[in-house]
């Protein structure tokens, strides 16, 4: 997922969901809603993105709805109506399960999450049961969504990863779906795998653990090469990736292309 040096700002609030959750941690604060919809988006369908996207725009910055993705099978794709609420949702468990150590992390905003329920779930099991000599250490948000909105995501779209972003930047959404097709396609991801192996020295794939180092977890090496795909294929550059673009983009395209195998398509020039 997509960082960018920031400060995160923490605030406290509440969700009552569309099938009557509630989760109360501050009286004095609105709820946040969520919405999920069973039937999937296309991200080849810019128009479709587009009133969705004006939907959320009417919403209160502490809305976000999910949907199925087509051709992302077992990804749910949660867009919301303001980065602030997604952050505090996912913060805590995005620097659990992919963040460095805390003794090499610099300070950075997430911009956009991917994750797997297997993921999220053992963190849950760490950070939001009540333990018996202390109450659960996570947050009264990330435990409805950890505890209830997520086996709703799994139970009514059979989702096993979630991908998440703020809606009005669509170069993270983009992203994101490239992780979700890393997470639900075997022959993709074992492509990708060959290539970062075969196609990349040592030299190089330490490279870009290098430039990694300190947003995430530089060791983990399915997330190195599921971070090293998002970043060459998406449609824009990072300029903290120098030249990596450049040198690997085309290559890791042909070497797609020659297996039958391609990135799939997201199409936002429409989207204003």
């Amino acid at each position: 997922m997509p960082r960018r040096l920031a400060l995160i700002v923490p605030v406290t609030l509440w969700l009552a969901g569309c099938s009557g959750l509630k989760v109360e941690a501050a009286a004095e604060k609105p709820p946040f809603t969520v919405e999920i919809h069973a039937t999937p988006v296309s991200a080849t369908d810019g128009a479709a993105f587009k009133v969705w996207g004006e939907r959320l725009r009417q919403r209160q910055w502490n809305h976000y709805e999910c949907a199925p993705v087509v051709g992302h099978p077992g990804a749910a794709l949660c867009l919301f109506s303001h980065s602030m609420l997604m952050r505090q949702i996912f913060a805590s468990a995005v620097w659990d399960v992919e963040g460095p150590r805390k003794g090499d992390r610099r300070d950075g905003s997430i911009l956009g999450i991917d994750l797997r329920f297997r993921d999220l779930e053992a963190f849950a099991e760490r950070r939001c049961l009540e333990m018996p000599s202390r109450g659960p250490a996570c947050s009264p948000v990330e435990r409805a969504f950890l505890l209830e909105v997520l086996p709703r995501l799994e139970a009514e779209l059979g989702a096993t990863s979630v991908i998440a972003a703020p809606w009005g930047n669509l170069e993270i959404i983009e992203h994101e779906l490239l992780h979700a097709q890393y997470f639900s396609d075997d022959a993709y991801r074992n492509a990708i795998g060959e290539f970062w192996h075969r196609s990349l020295n040592p030299r190089q794939r330490n490279a870009f653990r290098s430039h990694l180092h300190g947003l995430y977890d530089s060791a983990n090496e399915d997330l190195m090469i599921n971070e090293f795909q998002a970043y060459m294929l998406q449609s824009h550059e990072v300029d903290w990736l120098p030249g990596f673009r450049d040198r690997h983009r085309q290559p890791l395209l042909d070497f797609l292309v020659a297996r039958g195998l391609m990135p799939n398509k997201v199409v936002f020039d429409d989207v204003p």
